[in-house]
């Protein structure tokens, strides 16, 4: 063999397929960035229909601002955790249905709804005092359970949307994980966000029972 000769070219090698992370989260998070938004979208609408004056806003103004309401610990945290529980299973739900981005949308502005229609209710009934008081007790739940209920729904997204190409017969996205994977990976992602849920509720119901001895 002379010294002089050209080296074989390497071959190269082919591009890998896009893997599970790749194929899936850009998909994930629109659908998370969608209901967040849309929770945030409904904030307004809430504190409109709040601002009319209901006998179900003065009555949910009435609980949030009776100390009474967050005077025990364990009464706070059972009402706290039936609710985390509520929302998470409706997220797990809506993730084993086809069309299920379309309702997990619906429950963030509904959500955002919610919360903006009784801070206006809190606020016609106690004022800025109140609102601060109401926003303080309920701010550590509200927005924990929020962080968790996204991160459940960007587990959900992909389920649904494996469902949904099954369904029309097109197949799995190339490269993405099979529909028996995604759903495995739902359930335990749905048992670490009801956990982390029951730390969220227990945290917040010792700061609600703190800040309403203090501030109601």
């Amino acid at each position: 063999m002379r010294a002089g000769a050209a080296r074989p070219r390497p071959v190269p090698k082919a591009a890998a397929a896009p893997g599970p992370a790749q194929s899936t989260a850009p998909g994930q998070m629109a659908l998370g960035a969608v209901c967040v938004t849309l929770f945030l979208f409904g904030y307004l609408p809430g504190i409109l229909l709040g601002r009319g004056g209901t006998a179900a806003g003065a009555a949910l103004a009435a609980h949030f601002m009776d100390r009474q309401s967050f005077a025990a610990f364990g009464p706070v945290f059972a009402d706290l955790f039936a609710g985390a529980f509520l929302q998470c299973t409706l997220v797990l739900l809506c993730g084993f249905c086809a069309l299920g981005a379309v309702p997990l949308a619906v429950l963030f502005a509904l959500k955002g709804c919610y919360l903006g229609f009784c801070a206006a209710n809190v606020f016609a009934a106690g004022g800025a005092k109140g609102l601060v008081a109401h926003w303080l007790i309920t701010l550590l739940p509200d927005l924990g359970l929020l962080l968790l209920l996204f991160a459940l729904t960007v587990c959900a997204g992909p389920v649904c949307t494996a469902l949904l190409r099954s369904v029309l017969g097109a197949g799995p996205l190339p490269g993405a994980p099979g529909t028996a994977a995604l759903t495995k990976a739902l359930l335990v992602r749905y048992a670490l966000v009801l956990a982390g849920s029951a730390v969220c509720c227990a945290l917040g119901a010792g700061s609600a029972v703190f800040f309403a001895g203090v501030l109601l």
